[in-house]
């Protein structure tokens, strides 16, 4: 059955007639915000869809963290939580998509549901489908993707900021490795290759049985003791946990006996597959179960006291559809809306020790949780499973509400190439969370001089963008707007974001700072797409060029395109008490600049007839700041400003 009705807002309409028995209702929720719902359970429907017109040149973003393309037009996406990273399939399915004809579209729904956008089989359509007969949308408008996404992230939630920490570099080690004697060599190595690093990520095998929390002692002589030097070296800790425990082992026992397991159909405990291996089984603890909530919290707040201060939430895809949990729910929804609350009661004792998560799986509701990752990806170039496909996942997630996202640095099945793994690590540099990870050989001093000197130097860069990164991460909790942006979120209008193919594998982090990775093997240069609308600097040279124009940039072995805004202020942060402010540019007669940081800071910049006066306001007492200012003849004019000063005014004669 289908038909068609005009919208209208808060209204109630019936129709009935033949095998038609379908109740349409709407709703004003806030300005350019509507409910829909749609009941035909009456006429014993099983699905129920709903479609918008789509016009020819209209693109959709959105839809969670997907692998295969920014933009989803053309595509029918399956919305349902995937143990995948490859192609159509994903770990962070989200019902929500952005059109910029205007309006945005969140299903309210746990069910699997399918989208459909301008589908070669339906190309003049959007459609959602949901395998219920029930379905209620919330329905926004906006003059642009930007205000959609930031009332959709407004509706759905936003994750609280993370410490300043957790933006440095990560480092963990392949799993089947790691022991206190590698955790010890990571601290040894990052300080004898005077590398920075803020995060140890401990991941799987710290414990006898997997989650029974118990640390090995073999592997971990005395836990107690290697956070405390962790943390006297200035690292902070991570941990990894997943939801299933395999079959037969104690703690599986244990828990079985209490009754904290999804059941079947039947009412047994339900034992299945439950990670990649098709012999590994076990049963998923049941986060409906009050008590089953309360052990596992009672085991990462042990965690907390301990001194770890991040939780990698790994798994949460493998509820079956026919499980039945304590609340009565089945795997019809649970399935997707297991991921929500798996992480919602972890994060729920995190949180109050000021840490994050680092999630694999997520739906709709998850993303005010902070922190996840892309997951597990080939080691290599390969377009839908290596690096070209992260550079599309880290995208779509900010589109989809995760602004705090990272990927494996080098991916995660077998070890890298050097080359494979300093081009990741050239990307990792500008991604919202930086982190290595992965199977086979991941340390940067074990992949050859280069790949070292490549990664000491972006993990170096990483730390002196702090002050921007922060800046931008805490803006990204208040207003919803990424820190990872697609082209079209920031230049929606350039039709140059949508023509060019390759434009796709860049990207703007935070306001000014245009990426373009290398994502392709073997590659000494790329194509990269200016956006209009304003003139650019490339980061390394200071050279300035004209926007909407495609360029063919450089791209040694040891750097990737990034290109500035004109007259931006750029904060670094070159040592511990010393800030520079970069203003990318800077002439008579041209806009002021201007810039307010995370701790305060407030930076003016405005062109005088003879040079530019820069502001310096509200600045921390202990901390210097040396102002640089690039001139249109393209040198670089500098000063200093002392510590304690709070207020200076400054020329320079261009």
């Amino acid at each position: 059955m289908r038909f068609q009705v005009r919208y209208r807002a808060g209204g109630r309409w019936r129709v009935a007639g033949g095998a038609a028995d379908v109740v349409v209702e709407t709703t004003a929720v806030a300005p350019g915000q509507e409910r829909v719902r749609i009941d035909a359970s009456a006429a014993g429907a099983d699905m129920v869809a709903l479609a918008f017109p789509a016009r020819p040149d209209e693109r959709f973003f959105g839809l969670g963290e997907k692998f295969n393309r920014v933009d989803q037009r053309g595509r029918l996406v399956d919305l349902l939580v995937r143990n995948g990273a490859a192609g159509d399939e994903t770990y962070k399915p989200v019902p929500f998509w952005m059109s910029t004809a205007g309006y945005a579209c969140a299903l309210e729904t746990d069910h699997q549901a399918w989208v459909s956008l301008a589908h070669p089989v339906e190309p003049d359509w959007a459609v959602a489908m949901v395998a219920a007969p029930v379905v209620e949308a919330m329905l926004f408008v906006g003059d642009s993707l930007k205000e959609l996404l930031e009332r959709y992230t407004a509706w759905i939630g936003r994750p609280p900021c993370p410490p300043i920490w957790a933006f440095g570099p990560w480092k963990s080690r392949d799993w089947r490795i790691e022991t206190a004697a590698t955790v010890e060599e990571d601290i040894r190595q990052h300080a004898a290759h005077d590398i920075p690093c803020t995060v140890k990520l401990i991941d799987a095998g710290w414990s006898t049985e997997p989650n029974n929390f118990i640390w090995d002692r073999n592997k971990y002589p005395d836990p107690e003791g290697l956070i405390r030097r962790l943390h006297e070296q200035g690292f902070q800790v991570a941990l990894w946990v997943c939801p299933w425990f395999i079959h037969g082992t104690v703690i599986w026992r244990e828990l079985a006996e209490r009754g904290y397991f999804l059941r079947t159909p039947g009412g047994d405990v339900y034992v299945h597959r439950i990670a990649n291996a098709p012999d590994l089984l076990g049963s998923l603890l049941d986060f409906t179960h009050p008590e089953a909530v309360a052990w596992w919290q009672a085991r990462i707040e042990e965690l907390m006291q301990l001194g770890v201060r991040a939780i990698k939430t790994d798994f949460g895809e493998q509820v079956p559809m026919d499980a039945v949990a304590y609340d009565g729910q089945t795997g019809a929804t649970l399935h997707n809306a297991y991921p929500r609350l798996y992480n919602g009661v972890t994060y729920a004792v995190v949180g109050r020790y000021g840490g994050l998560l680092l999630a694999r799986s997520a739906w709709a509701g998850s993303q005010c949780y902070p922190g996840v990752w892309a997951g597990d990806q080939s080691a290599d170039f390969a377009p839908w499973s290596g690096l070209p496909s992260v550079v599309r996942a880290g995208q779509s997630a900010g589109l989809s509400g995760f602004p705090f996202w990272a990927s494996d640095i080098g991916g995660y099945f077998s070890g890298p190439t050097a080359d494979c793994f300093m081009r990741w690590t050239q990307f990792g540099a500008f991604s919202p969370i930086m982190q290595v990870h992965g199977l086979g050989e991941h340390d940067p001093w074990r992949l050859g001089q280069q790949a070292l000197e490549n990664y000491r130097d972006f993990a170096r860069l990483r730390m002196q963008l702090l002050p921007y990164i922060y800046t931008h991460a805490q803006a990204a909790s208040a207003t919803g707007v990424p820190m990872m942006r697609a082209l079209p979120l920031e230049f929606q209008h350039d039709e140059g974001v949508y023509v060019h193919d390759f434009a796709e594998f860049q990207y703007m982090f935070g306001d000014d700072l245009l990426v373009a990775p290398v994502a392709w093997d073997s590659l000494r240069q790329r194509r990269v797409y200016l956006p209009a609308g304003t003139d650019w600097v490339d980061f390394w040279t200071g050279e300035r060029l004209s926007g909407g124009q495609v360029i063919m940039a450089p791209a040694p072995w040891n750097r990737i395109p990034v290109y500035v805004r004109w007259g931006a202020i750029v904060p670094l942060q070159p040592a511990a008490n010393v800030r520079e402010l970069r203003v990318f540019g800077m002439e008579p007669g041209g806009r002021p600049s201007g810039l307010r940081l995370y701790d305060g800071t407030a930076c003016t910049a405005r062109p005088t007839a003879t040079g530019a006066e820069v502001v310096v306001a509200r600045a921390p007492a202990d901390v210097a700041h040396r102002i640089s200012v690039l001139g249109p003849d393209g040198r670089w004019r500098t000063a200093e400003l002392a510590a304690g000063q709070s207020r200076a005014v400054l020329e320079f004669a261009l």
